[in-house]
Parts: structure tokens; sequence; C-alpha cells
């Protein structure tokens, strides 16, 4: 299991939860409008952090030596990480876009 990833010049944890770069709660007496903001929010930056690793070289970088099938199996790897990634905090994407998605609403 992966617990940490190097990128650059820091190594960002992938156990430690960053609750100042997720979307703000929902209560329970909100709509289910504002729960699909907020999960449209964590869809669309799971998608972003995932095409971010593979433009990185990750998905190739990881299956390098892995023969036929290799190339498919990657990919499900990088979404299963970026998948972590959001569940811990992300990148700070989703609480933006939650934060505008709301104002429009």
């Amino acid at each position: 299991m992966i617990e940490s990833a190097s990128l650059g010049a820091g190594l960002i944890s992938l156990t430690e939860r960053r609750p100042d770069r997720e979307p703000p709660s929902v209560s329970a007496t909100n709509n289910t409008g504002t729960d699909a903001l907020q999960k449209s929010a964590k869809d669309l930056e799971r998608s972003f952090i995932a095409e971010m690793l593979s433009a990185s070289g990750l998905a190739k970088a990881m299956t390098a030596q892995s023969g036929f099938g290799g190339d498919a199996y990657s990919r499900f790897l990088v979404e299963a990480l970026a998948d972590r990634i959001v569940e811990r905090g992300g990148w700070g994407l989703a609480a933006s876009v939650f934060t505008e998605l709301k104002k429009d609403k």
C-alpha cells in the first residue's frame, strides 16, 4: 500500500487528513442539491488529480516492466491514488469549486 508520494521537493502524506482543504461539510438539514454539488466538486478534483498524476509519468513509471496489460492496470492504480488523495482532503480544488458552485445556486 502506498502511504506517501514524493512529488517535487516535498513529501505528500496520503494518510494525513487535511480538513482545511475539504469542502465545507453538509449538514443533515441541507437539501440534496447541496449534496450533489459537493459530490460533483470532489469528482472533479479526483479526475483532475488522476490526470495530473498520469501526465507526470507516474502511470508509466509504475508499470515500466509489467508487460501485457500493464497500461490498463496502471490507470487503475492512478485512479486509486487520486481517490485516496481526495479522501484525505485533496489539493483544495474541491473546496474552491464547491464554494463557487454554491454561490451560483
